[in-house]
């Protein structure tokens, strides 16, 4: 009993975290399987049709970023499409629970207290706003999982200037544009920032991101294209 209280000491932070955790993995899961059924509106419909390949061969395919659409339909070549749409936002559900450490972790790094970050964590956690997009069949879920996941990294380079987490920042951004083409202006955000940290950087680190910034360059010019080709939908259509 003793080392068990020692160690409920030791590690009473990481406890109630791991607490905190599992009652939202609980509680997501628990609503997600009392309201198994996807929703679907007619912006859905576009994502659900949307055909990978007619892309590739150069078809803008109903006006649709690719990421979703294509994501969708590798679905339903794995499960079928009976299975779709359950699988569609299971994997929904899945991601937005795996970035909740993540989001937790930003937190801690730009300085949140303990009971603080645990009450935020807690308030995204159980938000409806977060979690009830899960089954919904619409970007939405997977650009606010992914946009934790950007802020974790370029929040972990800031303080650490690991080259990866900056690189990784920029291809999460880039995956996001053509998810939803509104983030752009996180591309151009980060191209500014390349600029000035090359400025604080030494010989070796500005040739790194030099590189890094040519690189970034391109894929705006490119998302830009094909961002003319994938008209900006503001919203859906129930």
């Amino acid at each position: 009993m003793h080392k068990i209280k020692k160690f409920a000491a030791e590690h009473k932070r990481e406890i109630i975290f791991a607490a905190i955790y599992l009652l939202m993995v609980v509680f997501r899961f628990s609503w997600f399987y009392t309201h198994e059924t996807a929703i679907v509106y007619r912006d859905s419909q576009d994502y659900l049709a949307y055909d990978p390949i007619r892309a590739l061969q150069g078809s803008a395919v109903n006006g649709r970023a690719p990421v979703y659409g294509t994501i969708l339909y590798l679905i339903r070549i794995i499960v079928g499409e009976w299975h779709q749409l359950h699988a569609a936002t299971f994997l929904q559900e899945l991601v937005g629970i795996a970035v909740l450490p993540l989001f937790s972790a930003t937190l801690r790094r730009v300085g949140v207290g303990t009971r603080v970050r645990a009450a935020v964590l807690l308030l995204y956690g159980f938000c409806p706003a977060v979690y009830g997009w899960d089954n919904v069949v619409l970007t939405e879920s997977l650009s606010l999982s992914a946009t934790v996941v950007f802020f974790f990294l370029i929040v972990r380079y800031i303080q650490e200037r690991r080259f990866w987490d900056g690189a990784g920042a920029l291809l999460v951004t880039v995956w996001l544009i053509f998810l939803r083409p509104q983030f752009l202006t996180y591309l151009a955000m980060l191209m500014v920032f390349f600029v000035w940290r090359m400025f604080y950087a030494d010989k070796k680190e500005k040739k790194i991101w030099a590189s890094c910034l040519h690189w970034g360059q391109l894929l705006r010019w490119g998302s830009l294209s094909i961002a003319r080709r994938f008209p900006i939908s503001s919203g859906y259509s129930p």
